[in-house]
């Protein structure tokens, strides 16, 4: 059978054709939408991770982390953003190396300067503070960090000078004098400026500190040195002076008065000709012609004719000189014209201080690298508060008596420099009334650049 006007498929849905049709393309326009939100989700993260990252190398650098970098090598925006700012990490890094380059190196000239130099901030804050000025001012740098300078120095000059300096716009200078307990004043000399600081109503300071107690050690020996030579060489010139005045005016004057008085003139004429030719000895070894190379020297001739030239006066004042020389080499490098002046001056302070029945012994022996000399005596001997003196220049334990015997005082001043000179040391010991030992330690190689530190002090014999 037959139906008529049959049904299409598609009426048995219910669904018209049109519809269905619809219901595809928004399917795919569906899935267009998603994609394209999901490709532009996707490169919104991608660029906001990129300026993420941006952002965190920036923090890292703005906290110090100079080598933090973006790896970033895209050819857009937001790569030359990245490479930019590597650009500037790279740009600071190397300022702020350059800087801190600086920055220790003026710290290093600062600190290897001889002046001490010390910075008080607008707020009494220790800015800088060298270490020559903690020498000085006997500070310590770990202690005195971030203090107020006026907690750590308590000394009431320096505070008053940063105050005033303060208010002048001139540059000051001072002296001021620190005690030290059982050691020298320490006498400094500080030179105080204003410091300026932008966006500070109140100026700091600058101090710079110059230890010049050496200076006015010096200063004062020299006029003690002038002082006494001119006392030296007057008293023999005004004996001199009434003398003659007294010969030429005394027409009448007796033989033997006449002869006494010229007796005591020749006196003083020698006086005055050993204390010039001491001050000349001294000259010479403190001239720089002094300091030229030495050359081997024969000790044991040298000391053969000190010894030779003294047998005669310490015989007529009955006193056995002796000499122990050992046999053999005794070769040192030295000046000889000033090893013999050393020996003279030692025999003769022998010699003359020693009384009458006595004796004076000149002895050498090798000790290792170094040559001893030594020259006792069984004299009047020295006290024991004058010990630490006895080789400053006209330096007298007994002024009378001294100038008595014909003593200029420049003797053992003598003995130290020619030590000094030959890189050795020299040492005495003595007891009043029981006689003096010198002990001179000379190198047996080259003394130049040797100090007396460098010298042990040889093991002295009991007295």
């Amino acid at each position: 059978m037959v139906l008529l006007n049959p049904r299409p498929p598609w009426c048995a849905a219910g669904v018209p054709p049109a519809a269905s049709a619809l219901s595809g393309d928004a399917l795919f326009l569906l899935a267009g939408v998603c994609l394209a939100g999901f490709l532009l989700w996707r490169t919104a993260s991608r660029r906001n991770g990129r300026i993420r990252r941006i952002r965190e190398t920036l923090e890292d650098m703005s906290h110090g982390l100079l080598r933090s970098r973006v790896y970033d090598s895209s050819p857009d925006e937001i790569g030359e953003l990245a490479r930019a700012v590597n650009a500037l990490g790279t740009f600071v890094e190397e300022q702020i190396d350059h800087s801190c380059n600086e920055s220790r190196k003026l710290g290093s000239i600062i600190d290897g300067m001889i002046e001490g130099v010390l910075a008080v901030s607008g707020t009494d804050k220790l800015l800088l503070l060298n270490a020559a000025a903690e020498r000085m001012l006997g500070l310590r740098s770990e202690a005195v960090a971030g203090c107020y300078f006026w907690q750590v120095l308590r000394i009431p000059a320096v505070l008053e000078l940063v105050e005033f300096c303060r208010t002048r716009e001139a540059p000051m200078t001072r002296e001021i004098t620190l005690a030290s307990p059982g050691q020298r004043d320490r006498i400094l000399e500080v030179h105080a400026s204003k410091l300026e600081f932008e966006g500070s109503t109140r100026p700091g300071a600058v101090l710079v500190l110059h230890d010049i107690s050496t200076l006015r050690r010096l200063e004062t020996a020299r006029k003690d040195f002038v002082a006494n030579a001119s006392h030296e060489l007057k008293t023999p010139l005004m004996a001199l002076r009434g003398f003659l005045e007294t010969i030429r005016t005394d027409g009448d004057m007796p033989e033997e008065t006449r002869n006494r008085f010229l007796e005591r003139m020749s006196g003083n004429c020698d006086r005055l000709d050993a204390l010039v030719d001491s001050l000349l000895q001294l000259t010479r070894m403190e001239s720089p012609e002094a300091q030229g190379p030495f050359r081997p020297v024969d000790f044991g001739k040298v000391a053969e004719e000190s010894h030779r030239g003294f047998r005669e006066e310490a015989e007529k004042k009955g006193i056995d000189l002796e000499l122990m020389i050992p046999p053999g080499d005794l070769e040192i490098p030295g000046d000889e014209e000033a090893l013999r002046c050393m020996l003279d001056n030692l025999l003769s302070n022998a010699v003359r201080y020693t009384d009458p029945g006595g004796w004076v012994r000149l002895s050498a022996s090798e000790e290792g690298d170094f040559l001893t000399v030594t020259v006792e005596d069984s004299g009047i001997g020295i006290p024991p508060e004058h010990l630490p003196r006895i080789f400053e220049r006209f330096f007298r334990v007994d002024p009378a008596r001294s100038r008595g015997l014909g003593g200029s005082g420049l003797g053992l001043s003598i003995v130290k420099h020619v030590a000094d000179l030959h890189g050795g040391t020299v040492d005495c010991e003595s007891r009043p009334g029981e006689g003096s030992r010198f002990l001179v330690r000379l190198p047996r190689t080259s003394g130049r650049n040797r100090t007396a530190s460098d010298c042990v002090q040889p093991k002295r014999p009991e007295m």
